[in-house]
C-alpha cells in the first residue's frame, strides 16, 4: 500500500461526498487541522485552539499525532499538479 492513498469520506447536507484531505489554501502549518476542521465542517480555528491546549499539556501525543496524520493522509490536489 503506498503512503497517502488512505481515503475517508462523509457526507454533507446537499450529499455531496466531502473527503478528509491536507488543505493547501487554508493552512497553517501542514494543512491537517484545516483538512479536519472541513471534513467535520467546523471552524479551522477551534480545531487548532482545542490541538494547541491538549498539546501543551501532553507534548508527545499530540505532535506524534500531528505528524502521523500529515504523513498518511492524501494531499489536496491544486490546480498546476
Amino acid at each position: 500500500m503506498a503512503v497517502g492513498n488512505a481515503t475517508c469520506y462523509a457526507m454533507d447536507m446537499n450529499g455531496d461526498r466531502r473527503m478528509f484531505v491536507i488543505r493547501r489554501d487554508d493552512r497553517l502549518v501542514g494543512g491537517v487541522m484545516a483538512g479536519l476542521a472541513r471534513y467535520a465542517d467546523v471552524n479551522p480555528n477551534i480545531l487548532r485552539a482545542g490541538y494547541l491546549v491538549v498539546t501543551v499539556f501532553f507534548p508527545v501525543p499530540g505532535i506524534a499525532a500531528y505528524g502521523i496524520l500529515f504523513y498518511f493522509l492524501p494531499k489536496e490536489r491544486g490546480l498546476f499538479e
